[in-house]
């Protein structure tokens, strides 16, 4: 009897200790002591001492503190690691772990994403309330081809960089030669009375020199990164969308994380929409602020110019869909982006 109740006294005290070693140490401690550790690559187009570069080092370093150190990423700049053009191929290959893509690149291939050429359908102001109405549908629309969509780039507002700014779209833009990106941001330039040209953007400044063109849709980032302000000094600024930059990721390696180490990538996308934005519009402001130190011409479009991008842009979308087959997530796709979150006027 006194045997039995010895033995009992040990059990007892064993559990205690083991209750008390399980106690003593953090409760996820354990979220990744059998995760395999990754070593991956993730690339983008621009310079290394650009905001995009910033951008994606605050990606990286959030994925790989939440991960305790167990998914690791080398950031490659300026297309050093795969061109944007295949970075969509290189991903679904497995060749390349991350990359950012880039929609004018892959909408011949994935019809769904055509309308997000459109400048004007969306406000570019309000971003963080595109990345979180229409992250499911993109979500849905790369696991069709077979890559996994994880972020809008924190983009900004299109800008016009050109001979003069354009305060009035019907009469400024008339007979212009506009430079622009896409077949549907050609087709938006035509409906504005301009000549949409199509022209690698490294080469823009030679073509705003030459006058080959007299004006640019692009971004403020690749204004700033391709110093376009020092050609062309008169930028107008709209609030246009950027056409749609991102982050994917091969599905294959998402599907081999462990449940943890897809939260601590969740938590890196996290940061890249929200502290990545505040980070872009920090970075804007001093962009303009050298702009007006540089004596280069600033316009921000009145709200009747930008309710006229937007109509422009929703004729083209209804044109879309009467003569392209964009697809149940292509439609799905243009129904999300008519939440009057995106409509002008909601982020003034």
């Amino acid at each position: 009897m006194k045997k039995k109740f010895f033995i009992s006294l040990l059990l007892v005290f064993a559990l205690c200790l083991s209750f008390v070693a399980g106690a003593a140490q953090p409760a996820d401690a354990s979220a990744f002591a059998d995760a395999k550790t990754y070593d991956a690559k993730i690339g983008h187009p621009m310079a290394s001492t650009s905001f995009t570069q910033k951008v994606f080092t605050l990606f990286v370093e959030t994925i790989r503190e939440a991960s305790e150190g167990t998914i690791n990423m080398t950031i490659y700049p300026a297309d050093t690691l795969v061109s944007s053009a295949d970075a969509y191929d290189a991903v679904l290959m497995g060749n390349v772990e991350f990359a950012q893509f880039q929609v004018s690149y892959i909408s011949g291939i994935m019809p769904e994403f055509i309308a997000l050429e459109i400048p004007g359908l969306y406000v570019a102001s309000e971003f963080k309330a595109f990345a979180e109405i229409a992250g499911p549908t993109l979500d849905a629309i790369f696991a069709k081809y077979g890559v996994k969509y994880l972020a809008p780039f924190p983009y900004s507002m299109l800008v016009f960089v050109g001979e003069k700014v354009v305060t009035d779209p019907v009469e400024d833009l008339q007979r212009s030669r506009v430079r622009v990106s896409g077949a549907w941001g050609g087709r938006a330039v035509s409906g504005w009375g301009a000549s949409p040209m199509s022209i690698g953007i490294g080469d823009v400044p030679t073509a705003l020199e030459r006058n080959t063109i007299n004006q640019v849709l692009t971004s403020w980032i690749a204004t700033q990164g391709f110093r376009l302000h020092e050609t062309a000094p008169h930028i107008t600024l709209t609030q246009m969308q950027e056409i749609l930059p991102g982050i994917i990721m091969n599905l294959d390696l998402w599907n081999e994380f462990t449940e943890a180490q897809q939260e601590a990538v969740y938590k890196g996308v996290d940061a890249f929409v929200n502290e990545g934005y505040e980070l872009m519009k920090s970075e804007e402001a001093a962009f303009l602020d050298e702009c007006r130190e540089m004596g280069v011409e600033l316009y921000f479009t009145t709200p009747e110019n930008d309710q006229f991008y937007y109509d422009e842009a929703w004729k083209l979308a209804d044109e879309l869909i009467a003569t392209t087959d964009i697809g149940e997530l292509g439609l799905q796709l243009i129904e999300v982006l008519k939440d009057p979150r995106l409509a002008p006027g909601a982020g003034r």
